[in-house]
């Protein structure tokens, strides 16, 4: 499903690929410092499925991270991940009134 070089934060540094943190509610997008991170965590560390806090003041988000591939930048997602978060917020929209099934 993925490239091989986005396994790992080792995999990312040896292959000098371009890696981004994206935060979908404020859209604060910041280049990840790979080389710090692996200081941090270490080579083996995978970043695909993470969604950390924002570090923007003030917001609340959680990032997704993105690799850079075929001339874009794709989501370090599974589709696990995107289902699970989709029935999430469609609990959530229900539960407050903002969901309107379709009438028919």
């Amino acid at each position: 499903m993925f490239p091989t070089w986005v396994e790992t934060l080792g995999n990312m540094a040896d292959d000098g690929k371009l890696v981004r943190a994206l935060c979908p509610r404020c859209g604060a997008c910041v280049d990840v410092d790979i080389p710090a991170l692996i200081d941090k965590v270490g080579r083996d560390f995978c970043l695909i499925d993470r969604r950390p806090s924002c570090r923007t003041p003030g917001c609340t988000g959680r990032t997704l991270f993105m690799y850079q591939g075929h001339g874009c930048f794709l989501p370090l997602q599974t589709e696990r991940v995107v289902s699970e978060r989709s029935a999430i917020y469609f609990e959530r929209d229900k539960a407050a009134g903002l969901y309107d099934p379709p009438k028919g």
